[in-house]
């Protein structure tokens, strides 16, 4: 998001409101870091005990903010296509009958 707002881009809503909590979540993320630490825990200590849940979330990073690959299916298909639409009836499913009158044959006499 970032790179996207440097680039001269516009941002939508929500991105920019995303963009607008990293500020908030890096705080939040600093002294919950710091409450977890021991009580004689050094730095280097508190760095090796983290080093694996930072691993987990820069994977988890890379693999969210990786474009999603796009088909070549744009998704519109049309009448005849083999997705949704009406199903042609089955042979000798719907007969009409041979007396006239259309509609008007059902009122009677």
């Amino acid at each position: 998001l970032e790179k996207s707002a440097g680039g001269g881009k516009l941002l939508s809503v929500s991105d920019a409101a995303r963009l607008g909590e990293k500020p908030d979540l890096e705080e939040r993320i600093a002294k919950l870091v710091e409450a977890s630490r021991g009580w004689y825990e050094s730095d280097e200590e508190l760095a090796e005990r983290l080093k694996p849940l930072q691993d987990h979330f820069a994977k988890l990073k890379a693999k969210h903010s990786a474009p999603a690959p796009r088909k070549a299916d744009s998704g519109w298909s049309t009448a005849g296509g083999s997705r949704g639409g009406r199903k042609p009836a089955a042979r000798g499913a719907f007969k009409p009958s041979r007396g006239g009158g259309g509609g008007f044959a059902a009122l009677g006499d």
